[in-house]
């Protein structure tokens, strides 16, 4: 569609510097108002592009940064993209569950409404599962790392996100498959016609007047190349 959008507003400018030297109709409006048309079109679509990004901007701020973890019965704090599976994790009361795991010692109440949307927390114990990202309210827990980086629940959730913005629906698919043949058939048929008109003017103000009573821009007293411009 783009081909067609830039074929007509250049066809449509044209007139308009073209009146500079020829006695021909201008249609340079016509050009402004499709550029309008697109542009408003594409800034729409530009806005819900970025709303999506900045969903997966706040979903990334939501992981946790840093985890403590048991090393020979020390703790020690270390980046969350060296946590493994089956490190132990500490989690105090007020801190994030750095990454999914299973519960192995305490038990607490824990905030899960980032993942389920439950806005009450839910209580948890030894050998439940623990959601990477949700908040532990109360107790000291230990929480055994079972998944990490690109497997936790939080980064399948933003790998979602991303294949849903880059993805197109049935509709948006259909639409392509008809451009893919729409546009090279309306430029054979405005080629054909143009030249049509050129050859046969007196075919097109036949036309033109018969036009007059519904499509009250149409002027047959113009110029041959401006009608054939506008059939």
């Amino acid at each position: 569609m783009d081909v067609l959008i830039a074929m007509g507003t250049m066809a449509s400018y044209a007139t308009g510097f073209a009146t500079l030297f020829f006695p021909i109709a201008n249609y340079a409006g016509v050009a402004a108002m499709i550029f309008a048309f697109h542009l408003t079109g594409r800034y729409i679509e530009t806005r819900a592009k970025g709303r999506a990004s900045q969903a997966i901007k706040k979903l990334l701020e939501l992981g946790a940064k840093t985890a403590h973890i048991l090393l020979d019965g020390r703790e020690k704090e270390i980046p969350i993209e060296e946590v493994k599976v089956g490190d132990v994790i500490v989690v105090r009361p007020g801190e994030k569950i750095p990454t999914d795991g299973e519960i192995i010692e305490g038990d607490s109440a824990i905030d899960e409404s980032m993942a389920t949307g439950e806005s009450m927390p839910v209580q948890k114990k030894k050998g439940d599962k623990a959601i990477g990202a949700t908040v532990n309210q109360q107790g000291l827990l230990k929480v055994k790392a079972t998944k990490v980086g690109k497997d936790t629940f939080l980064s399948q959730v933003i790998k979602m996100v991303e294949e849903c913005q880059g993805s197109k629906v049935p509709i948006q698919e259909f639409a392509d498959r008809v451009t893919s043949w729409f546009v090279p058939t309306i430029l054979i048929v405005a080629s054909l016609t143009f030249i049509f008109w050129l050859i046969f003017p007196d075919a097109l103000k036949v036309a033109g007047v018969w036009a007059t009573s519904f499509l009250p821009w149409v002027n047959p007293t113009l110029g041959i190349f401006t009608l054939a411009i506008f059939a």
